[in-house]
């Protein structure tokens, strides 16, 4: 391994330390610092964590940001409102400018070409991540300077030009809050009142199934086992969605206020939020 590259993740165990626990953390830091994982990095994190091999390399190839690509990216994305907005059209323009297909890397390593299924933008396609950064309403006249800036390594003009598009606020996420107020009110509560609580307010969860939150949070709390976790999902699997976009931008206070009430009715010590890919920039 180059002497630069071992320098680097020496500098990322320092710190987030030799724990195996942090495996993704590493591995994400060491593609973002490196822009790449080849053989030799997952060698070195597996050796430095006393991990198997295998279980290093599972990762860093199951995950389609993380596999090997050019200097700069591009991730167009071809959901179907993005195609009824003009993506084909786009994305024959970054082919032609690029002189490459979709799915493959120019000779010189400049570039990568993707196309993807869902980036969270189809509400102002056609959309595409490059190097990680949203572009929106891509226009195939304009493909060519974007490309030349890849090229030239100078940043694209219009970089992360993402609109609120929130048409009506609706009357229960969108109402002015204090911050910290319902934090305040449910620690002035114990963790089987605010339980009671949630249940009288009749909330169920919006996955399909309509489970009531409050037999979902009383479940977890006289859960077997030492440790309790929340996990909030802002994966917005579903194509052509937006919403967890909108909620993760204008009010992240309030989602984590909610995770943090959540930690203490479950009697959790520890959250974690499920990040896309995609919504890195967030």
């Amino acid at each position: 391994m180059a002497n630069m590259d071992s320098t680097v993740m020496k500098a990322i165990l320092g710190r987030f330390g030799k724990d195996p626990s942090r495996l993704m953390d590493i591995v994400q830091a060491t593609h973002s610092a490196l822009g790449s994982l080849n053989d030799d990095h997952i060698g070195w994190i597996a050796h430095a964590l006393g991990v198997d091999w295998v279980s290093v390399r599972d990762m860093a190839t199951f995950y389609a940001f993380w596999h090997p690509q050019g200097r700069h990216w591009i991730r167009l994305c071809n959901a179907v409102p993005e195609r009824m907005a003009g993506a084909d059209a786009v994305a024959q323009a970054f082919a032609d400018a690029l002189g490459i297909s979709p799915g493959t890397t120019r000779a010189d390593g400049a570039v990568s070409f993707h196309l993807t299924s869902c980036i969270g933008m189809s509400d102002q396609a056609p959309s595409a991540l490059i190097d990680g950064v949203p572009l929106t309403r891509i226009q195939p006249q304009e493909v060519f300077s974007i490309v030349n800036a890849l090229l030239a390594d100078q940043p694209v003009e219009r970089w992360g030009r993402v609109e609120r598009n929130l048409r009506k606020a609706g009357p229960v996420i969108f109402t002015p809050y204090e911050q910290g107020q319902a934090i305040r009110k449910a620690l002035a509560l114990s963790p089987e009142a605010v339980i009671r609580e949630m249940n009288q307010s009749r909330l169920r969860g919006r996955g399909g199934a309509g489970f009531p939150l409050a037999l979902k949070w009383d479940f977890c709390r006289k859960a077997s086992g030492e440790h309790h976790f929340v996990v909030c999902n802002a994966d917005e699997g579903e194509p052509g969605t937006f919403k967890d976009r909108v909620l993760l931008t204008d009010l992240p206070g309030l989602l984590f206020e909610g995770m943090t009430i959540a930690g203490y009715a479950i009697g959790a010590s520890q959250g974690m939020v499920y990040l896309r890919g995609e919504y890195a920039y967030l």
